[in-house]
């Protein structure tokens, strides 16, 4: 009997190193490799060391498309901190809560895995809408 490729056989590191990995990919082997309630520190060691941590806060926008018509509104404002790692189509990102009372990546859990989505954005100048 012979070898065969079969790439949904593939382990979730494999999944997570492999540069033809969708982002969908990517997230599902995140979630295998870290479960929540890892701490940051060893989502670092498990996925890697080129992971970023970013604080992101300010306003939030939600973009809606009703019948072909884009709107941005302003939802909550937003205040968070993430692992992020990027790839081609977006970023995963693991959402952090800090256990106790000293804010190293020892104390903070990952509390969520998610994408963020690349999406091309057209700003218009005003007078050229």
């Amino acid at each position: 009997m012979g070898c065969v490729d079969r790439p949904n056989l593939q382990s979730p590191a494999a999944k997570w190193r492999a540069a033809d990995s969708t982002l969908e990919e990517h997230l599902n082997a995140a979630g295998e490799i870290c479960p929540l309630g890892t701490t940051a520190a060893a989502a670092k060691n498990l996925l890697g060391e080129e992971g970023l941590l970013v604080h992101h806060h300010g306003l939030t926008v939600r973009g809606d498309d009703a019948d072909g018509n884009s709107a941005l509104r302003r939802t909550s404002n937003h205040d968070y901190w993430a692992i992020e790692y990027q790839f081609a189509a977006g970023e995963v990102c693991l959402l952090l809560k800090w256990e106790g009372g000293q804010a190293t990546l020892e104390n903070a859990v990952v509390t969520n895995i998610t994408v963020a989505k690349r999406i091309p954005l057209k700003i218009l100048a005003p007078g050229n809408q």
